[in-house]
């Protein structure tokens, strides 16, 4: 017989606390990722790998491939050519046909003036034509793990085929931010511009209000970030965040302003209050606080275990029936390994997919259904017990939510057992323990 994980002697079951810890971030962007760059867990997508344009944050991709391409020192001349193939609608800083500056002040200019003639004639003096920058981006890009993503230029101005996902710009911003030079050029509000040729200087004001103190954006703990915009990918924000040893990353596409800043702090506050980073260089591990106190002991134990892959999951979240299989199968070693379409018959689901998620009286019916199967007959831990809200269920569902009240696998006597929400991360792997014997 295997030996009952009930992790903490007299354990009970606090089902009123839930959802009062760690609740996901309401993101009104369309696409959305918050990834920990040392150990690459990502803590939160939304639509992650969603087709959206980058704008300008494009120029994150275009300064790093600059300042390792291009010696600070040498000189760039504002063309004619950008001139006549940049839309004139395009954002810049002031500079003049003729106008010569050094690839070090071209680089400020890109980042905090956002310049458009600067990012194609920066371009062109790299790679001698926009084309094969471009080719050079994508190749780049892909490099990076950014399998979604196309460029066609180097600044983001509206192309329908210059298209990427808030997951491919993050994994972008990981390589691009994880450059001390890009992280000083994307961390700067103000610059002074310095023309070469004619000694005039231009103030550059940074507009992203992330980086701006005195802004109800503003946001300390930022390093480097970078705005984008034009009215096909509305605003999209690229910004990342140190705190301690942690290092967040994230990308909000597609949303009004002043969305992408609220959305971009909210993020950060999600990452930094639950989630924390230890260890050395080439050693670094993550510590989840998404559970709640009373599943924290066997949330730690279910990950060393290795239940889950995910270590970036929030614990209050529904499971997904994939991510539900894998657990069962990694923790129980069933006879007959458990499968999408035993979980359908089990619970009397004819349509059930991967993704789906289960209702509670749907776990319980999938939890007696193999206790019965594999022959795991738990010891009845409290007789006929009280359960507010299961008047209402049928006779065939009552009985399978008592058999797991009874057994203390899922809910408590004289609590509501909630039988038509869905099951969570921290309910199935608390459950799942219970299980064993």
């Amino acid at each position: 017989m295997r030996k009952y994980l009930w992790g903490v002697v007299g354990f009970i079951w606090i089902w009123i606390s839930l959802g009062t810890w760690a609740k996901y971030p309401s993101i009104k962007a369309e696409g959305a990722i918050l990834i920990e760059s040392k150990t690459n867990t990502i803590l939160y997508e939304k639509n992650a790998h969603q087709r959206l344009y980058p704008a300008s944050t494009t120029k994150i991709l275009t300064a790093l491939l600059i300042e390792q391409s291009l010696d600070e020192k040498q000189v760039i001349t504002k063309s004619q050519d950008s001139v006549n193939t940049v839309p004139r609608d395009s954002s810049h800083i002031g500079l003049q046909v003729g106008e010569s500056y050094t690839v070090q002040e071209g680089l400020y200019g890109l980042m905090v003036g956002s310049d458009n003639f600067i990012a194609h004639d920066l371009a062109k003096a790299a790679k001698g034509s926009i084309e094969a920058f471009a080719n050079w981006m994508n190749a780049e890009a892909k490099a990076c793990g950014a399998l979604n993503t196309h460029f066609t230029n180097p600044h983001g101005y509206h192309d329908s085929n210059h298209y990427t996902t808030a997951y491919d710009l993050g994994k972008i911003a990981q390589k691009a931010f994880a450059n001390e030079k890009v992280v000083k050029l994307a961390g700067t509000s103000d610059y002074t511009f310095h023309v070469k040729n004619n000694n005039r200087t231009l103030e550059i004001y940074n507009k992203n209000k992330i980086l701006r103190e005195g802004t109800p954006y503003y946001n300390k703990n930022v390093v480097a970030a970078k705005t984008g915009y034009h009215s096909d990918a509305k605003q999209a924000l690229v910004a990342k965040a140190v705190y301690g040893e942690m290092e967040l990353i994230a990308v909000v596409m597609k949303t009004d302003s002043p969305d992408q800043y609220q959305d971009m702090n909210k993020l950060f506050k999600y990452g930094a209050e639950n989630f924390k980073v230890r260890g050395t260089k080439g050693s670094y591990q993550l510590t989840n606080r998404t559970a709640s106190p009373w599943a924290q002991d066997m949330v730690s134990m279910g990950m060393e275990r290795n239940w889950m892959v995910d270590k970036g999951q929030n614990y209050q979240q529904p499971i997904a029936v994939s991510e539900l299989i894998y657990m069962l199968n990694a923790a129980l070693n069933p006879t007959n390994r458990m499968t999408l379409s035993q979980v359908a018959t089990l619970t009397g689901q004819t349509d059930l997919k991967e993704g789906n998620q289960l209702k509670r009286v749907q776990a319980a019916a999938l939890v007696r259904g193999m206790c019965e199967q594999e022959g795991w007959l738990q010891p009845i831990q409290i007789i006929n017990p009280y359960i507010p809200d299961i008047e209402r269920v049928s006779a065939y569902e009552k009985s399978n939510i008592e058999f797991m009240v009874k057994r203390q696998l899922l809910g408590n006597k004289d609590v509501d057992f909630r039988p038509y929400e869905y099951l969570i991360w921290q309910e199935a792997i608390v459950m799942t323990s219970r299980v064993l014997k």
